[in-house]
């Protein structure tokens, strides 16, 4: 069973769900359109705590970012808004796509890229560096505890922009739900009516047969999204060089399978974390302690052996991906090796203990070294 607390009614709420049944029973006659009480209880009784309304904000004001100009040769990325009405009503998983990338100014060719995941009914939202923070450093507070306990020192351990790209994707999915795709992905078969009302979650078959992470649609507080992060986080801790994340088997894809094991080991189900297309059962890790009976699911589809059926990875050509890369400045994590060698090298614990010890454990500036004499030294 999801740990939660107990969830906030505004007063006189079966008053106001009387009223408001009524008014929707004229509508539903008059229009035609299906409006029914769970829907209206999505709005009465959203699915964050009291605390999570004050200390997480709505995704519109996540996304905003002060105002400025993109270079020239750069285009502007902008959100596109569709009312909640049309993108959370009578589903578990919200109309909204999830991106982000270190700016909203992108190269021409990758802009038009982008345009293909403006899906009909759907909101798109495009998450730059200081969106991403704000939700990475946020109070993230399940019930009364902290969602992944001591998160914030172990996020001071993120030195490459993959690691934050992965530990962000399932905060968001599981703050706000949605369907999350990394920038440099096309759809193919996917489309507006490939994830069902009813699914939980949502994933394609990558080519290693596992559940893909370039591609992840979720219902918010879906327990595979916490398993995943209490993994990744712990993978970060782990790193014997904190300026070399390694995010594929750390806190990318090797994340997500080992995550996927205990979402279903958390039912009694033993699994290496290979997938057909199918439906998957789990759980919190809280399942059996707490004798739930409430069972969460994934939904699968697609072939290993046709892994771009629905969503293509690695869909823009690598001159275009360079050429983005360059002029948006930033470098991909399989070139860090050569700049960062073992010789001397800090651990993500080493790392916490010096800030614990600078800042008596109330602040964790990220880490910054580099390579000088055979040692690391702060930058």
């Amino acid at each position: 069973m999801l740990a939660s607390s107990k969830r906030f009614k505004p007063p006189y709420t079966s008053m106001i769900i009387f009223f408001l049944s009524l008014l929707l029973t004229i509508f539903n006659i008059f229009t035609g359109f299906s409006v029914t009480s769970d829907m209206l209880m999505n709005i009465l009784d959203p699915p964050l705590s009291p605390e999570d309304v004050l200390l997480i904000p709505r995704i519109e004001e996540l996304v905003q970012t002060a105002v400025y100009d993109c270079p020239n040769g750069l285009l502007k990325m902008e959100d596109t808004y569709v009312p909640t009405y049309k993108t959370h009503w009578g589903r578990k998983i919200p109309r909204v796509i999830h991106m982000t990338a270190k700016s909203r100014c992108v190269t021409p060719e990758v802009y038009v890229h982008l345009q293909k995941w403006r899906l009909q009914g759907h909101s798109f939202y495009f998450h730059d560096d200081y969106a991403v923070d704000r939700l990475l450093y946020a109070n993230h507070s399940g019930t009364a505890q902290e969602l992944i306990p001591n998160m914030t020192e172990v996020l001071s351990c993120i030195t490459n922009g993959a690691t934050k790209s992965d530990i962000w994707r399932y905060l968001v999915l599981w703050h706000y739900g949605g369907i999350y795709t990394d920038i440099d992905n096309g759809p193919t078969k996917f489309n507006e009516t490939t994830i069902s009302p009813s699914d939980d979650s949502f994933f394609v078959v990558d080519r290693g047969g596992f559940m893909s992470q370039y591609f992840i649609a979720s219902s918010s507080r879906h327990p595979l999204m916490k398993h995943v992060l209490n993994i990744a986080t712990a993978g970060l801790r782990e790193m014997v060089n904190v300026m070399i994340n390694n995010p594929a088997t750390k806190t990318g894809p090797g994340a997500l399978k080992r995550g996927f094991i205990a979402f279903q080991r958390a039912v009694g189900i033993e699994t290496e974390g290979y997938v057909t297309a199918g439906l998957y059962e789990g759980a919190d890790d809280t399942f059996e302690q707490t004798n739930s009976t409430e069972r969460r699911y994934c939904t699968v589809i697609g072939t290993k052996e046709e892994d771009q059926e629905y969503v293509m990875p690695n869909a823009l050509r690598k001159d275009i991906k360079m050429r983005y890369y360059k002029e948006a400045n930033m470098t991909h994590y399989h070139h860090l090796g050569k700049t960062f060698p073992r010789q001397g090298r800090i651990s993500c614990s080493e790392h916490i203990e010096r800030q614990r010890l600078a800042h008596n454990g109330t602040y964790f500036e990220v880490a910054n070294y580099v390579p000088r004499n055979g040692t690391y030294v702060e930058n």
